[in-house]
């Protein structure tokens, strides 16, 4: 689902405006600011530039949107097979408050975040490649969620939410989930090459179950990782690249068809860039494209090579 990676970037963002903020705080001390003097902040020399009236001003508030879409060739869920037939456009948004701001330290910065998330089919299918059987056709799937995210210090994060996963074009049962996600910034200790791990806890909560367990709930684990490279850093266009991987299973045996534990493996290959040319006052947009392989277990596999290839693209925004 699209929309538990959008948590990094906004916690990313969060941690950027309280660095910004204690800039701030640290310049306001002074009691006198003149625009190109040097003034003593401590025992640090910062120098103010001069003002600009016609520069883009971006946000520099407490509230945080963000949006997107994403297209691609074939669903997959954690592995599942969800639509391989026609295209999948995937499009998203995303509104996150930062509550609280007071640096880098365990708990020092906590954020409340809601938003939606939709895959929508352009051969009017649901699940299994079948026609869909209710209104709106094209409108698969609809996710709606809620959470906190919190900074624990030393580079790692966390976050909570709870996310209520709908079918409209079908008569799927409606699953509810709450999630609990860790990651960890290791960017201080391998700089540029950087592998970024998260992982992942979803526990149904109803609706779950699947094949043998079909009556039950089920709880699942995914262990990530998304090393890359930005090159052209410093330049006006800088393009990432980056190869995520994932590993995906049940916790216990009511999640996979089967009673499976492994339920998946992916590697991924994508190259992402911003769009220097919109104004920071219209937000920061970037697209990415790329393609990942899938590996299904044999119990949830729809046939074909063990590993299927899924190419995307798409384009998204920060503001």
């Amino acid at each position: 689902m699209k929309s538990l990676k959008t948590g990094k970037s906004f916690r990313f963002a969060v941690a950027m405006m309280a660095a910004g903020s204690l800039a701030m705080a640290g310049v306001a001390q002074a009691d006198e600011v003149v625009p190109g003097e040097a003034v003593i902040v401590g025992e640090e020399v910062v120098v103010v530039e001069e003002g600009c009236a016609d520069c883009p001003v971006g946000n520099n508030g407490f509230i945080t949107i963000a949006g997107g879409v994403d297209l691609y060739d074939k669903y997959f869920f954690r592995g599942l097979t969800q639509q391989t037939a026609g295209l999948q456009a995937q499009p998203w948004a995303e509104l996150s408050i930062q509550l609280v701001d007071n640096g880098d330290g365990p708990f020092q910065n906590v954020a409340f975040f809601v938003g939606t998330w939709a895959s929508l089919n352009s051969k009017d299918l649901m699940y299994g490649n079948l026609p869909a059987s209710e209104t709106p056709m094209p409108l698969y799937e609809l996710d709606l969620y809620v959470g906190v995210s919190a900074s624990l210090g030393a580079g790692f994060s966390a976050s909570v939410s709870y996310v209520n996963y709908l079918y409209p074009n079908n008569d799927l049962a409606t699953i509810q989930e709450v999630d609990l996600g860790f990651s960890f910034d290791d960017s201080e200790h391998l700089g540029a090459f950087a592998l970024s791990p998260y992982v992942l806890f979803a526990f149904e909560v109803a609706g779950g179950g699947s094949g043998i367990n079909a009556d039950k709930n089920g709880s699942y684990l995914e262990i990530g990782a998304e090393p890359g490279y930005t090159f052209n850093e410093d330049g006006s266009t800088p393009v990432t690249v980056s190869a995520p991987i994932a590993l995906g299973m049940a916790i216990g045996e009511d999640y996979y068809y089967g009673g499976d534990t492994l339920g998946f493996a992916s590697l991924g290959l994508s190259a992402s860039a911003p769009l220097s040319f919109v104004p920071a006052g219209y937000g920061d947009w970037s697209v990415w494209g790329g393609v990942t392989g899938v590996w299904q277990a044999a119990t949830i596999r729809t046939g074909g090579t063990d590993w299927k290839p899924n190419f995307g693209g798409g384009i998204s925004m920060e503001y």
